[in-house]
């Protein structure tokens, strides 16, 4: 099977919009909702490294999210066919 390039740049354009709205939006929106300082209210004792992988995984979550969504709205419609 053959990946066009019109649907490679699809997703890349979504991996690229939901990567950098968990990057910059997310922490912002996390601010505004929490009664704690942005970056001091979790994780007090993690260690730098882990801080990297938790701001990581955070910028990726909604990618992920999304990526979740679309497949099972795929599953469920070709079970349906």
């Amino acid at each position: 099977m053959k990946i066009s390039k019109k649907i490679l740049a699809k997703e890349w354009l979504i991996f690229i919009t939901f990567f950098l709205f968990g990057l910059f939006i997310m922490p912002l929106i996390d601010g505004l909702f929490s009664f704690y300082p942005l970056l001091d209210y979790t994780y007090h004792d993690i260690e730098l490294e882990d801080w990297e992988f938790i701001a990581f995984i955070r910028a990726l979550a909604p990618y992920l999210m999304i990526q979740i969504a679309r497949f099972t709205y795929w599953s469920f419609k070709v079970l349906n066919k």
